[in-house]
């Protein structure tokens, strides 16, 4: 894949002489074994779903949003991964959970050895120093009350810097992120300040207390794009001055192939491909990183070559898919991948919607409530509408028939009339694990590969 093409970022990445460097303490492309300065084990972050107004008032909960659901990353000093992924994949909520800003349901996370979930706000205060974030909105994180100087000179309050030294370490921050000379930046207020000078005093606050992590949350998705190369330019200069480590949250695919070191592509939750970032660009084995790097626009007008893209939408967190959570939307899913009965619902509807309105009243009538009971793990049950088994029977086949390369049916072992519906039996399916392939330096949570 050609780089002029991925994306219209890249441009101006390119003119701003972006490159990736290599870490100066071992992590990143060095390939030299380090301990990890983070390492997240079997990580998940559940949100509870509360009930009706009885319910809550009862306690009882109503099931959980699986925002994060068995991490496992570790990250080397002075290395940079990129998290990747669609809106609701559990990017952000990972890289909060890693500071301690959202609350950790199971597995552990710890820094430079020693576990830190489960801290309290007093035991966590002293890491803040070494652990830092940079929001997506520069407008939103800057108290419009204070001056830059002040919401700098706070944090370095907070952490017991006395007001004799304040100053020159406010001074030395802001000329470190290029708002220089300081004394003109410093009593500004944020109103005055563009975007890019606003998200430039946000880091310039997140490494004054001289961090070694960085959680970089979507940090030039709000700015215009003629500064979000300087953007990215200042944070590499600053991950290869100062060591930092970054986690770089982003969806911008031309931003995290320049700028990381290993890239993470997450879907509902988990990691579904990680690797180096080249060998993930140029030979993405995941159907879903295929998918992303496919849905890139190609400025090329004369280029019209087919895209194999996901159908339908992401799913809900609170109740995923089956096996593996992307089988709804993969063109290459197969019978174990996690086949269920309302798989069959997200086919029919979607039949419904290329038929003609006769054919739809005709075949809609014959089923009974699309949300079909569930006898087994592996077997459900559906009810017939209006009409007998054997009408429901015909009209699935019929369907079958029109088109019998539907990948629904490679998971579908029998179809059985029974008295009161209709049983289909589904080949029992497990949740991919993310393994290795062989001598690519990838990893990969895929049935095709294993």
């Amino acid at each position: 894949m050609k780089p002029d093409v991925m994306n219209p970022d890249l441009a101006t990445s390119q003119a701003g002489g972006l490159k990736t460097q290599t870490s100066p303490s071992g992590g990143g492309k060095s390939g030299k074994p380090t301990e990890p300065l983070i390492s997240i084990k079997d990580l998940s972050v559940h949100f509870s779903m509360q009930g009706s107004s009885i319910g809550r008032l009862l306690g009882k909960t109503s099931g959980a949003v699986k925002a994060v659901d068995g991490i496992n990353l570790d990250l080397a000093p002075g290395e940079v991964v990129g998290l990747v992924g669609e809106s609701g994949s559990g990017k952000s909520t990972l890289g909060r959970a890693v500071l301690g800003l959202a609350p950790v349901t199971g597995g552990s996370i710890s820094y430079r050895g020693e576990q830190i979930n489960g801290l309290s706000e007093k035991d966590m205060r002293p890491l803040r120093r070494k652990l830092q974030m940079v929001f997506q909105d520069p407008h939103a994180s800057l108290n419009p009350s204070m001056t830059v100087g002040d919401a700098i000179g706070d944090a370095l309050r907070i952490h017991g810097m006395s007001a004799e030294e304040r100053p020159a370490a406010i001074n030395a921050a802001l000329e470190r992120v290029g708002l220089a000379p300081a004394s003109r930046f410093a009593p500004k207020y944020p109103s005055e300040l563009s975007g890019g000078q606003k998200q430039r005093a946000v880091i310039a606050r997140a490494i004054c207390l001289g961090p070694e992590l960085l959680v970089a949350d979507e940090p030039i998705s709000m700015l215009d794009m003629s500064v979000r190369a300087k953007i990215l330019g200042l944070m590499d200069d600053l991950r290869r001055d100062m060591g930092l480590t970054f986690i770089y949250i982003t969806h911008d695919l031309a931003s995290a192939r320049f700028f990381c070191d290993r890239v993470a592509i997450m879907y509902l939750g988990r990691i579904v491909e990680i690797g180096p970032t080249e060998e993930v660009f140029a030979n993405p084995k995941h159907p879903y990183t295929q998918a992303l790097l496919a849905a890139i626009p190609d400025p090329d007008p004369s280029q019209k070559g087919q895209r194999n893209l996901p159908r339908g939408e992401i799913p809900d967190a609170a109740k995923p898919p089956a096996g593996c959570a992307f089988h709804p939307r993969c063109p290459m899913a197969f019978d174990r991948c996690g086949w269920e009965a309302r798989d069959l619902r997200v086919i029919l509807e979607q039949r419904w919607t290329k038929v003609d309105t006769e054919t739809y009243l005709s075949e809609s009538k014959r089923f009974g409530s699309l949300g079909s009971t569930v006898t087994t793990d592996s077997k459900a049950l559906v009810k017939p509408g209006h009409g007998s088994v054997d009408d429901l029977v015909n009209t699935l086949a019929e369907i079958r028939e029109d088109d019998p390369e539907e990948i629904f049916w490679r998971g579908v072992r029998s179809v059985e009339p029974k008295p009161n519906g209709v049983e289909f039996s589904f080949t029992e399916s497990s949740k991919p694990k993310l393994l290795p392939i062989v001598d690519t330096g990838v990893q990969v949570a895929c049935h095709l590969y294993h």
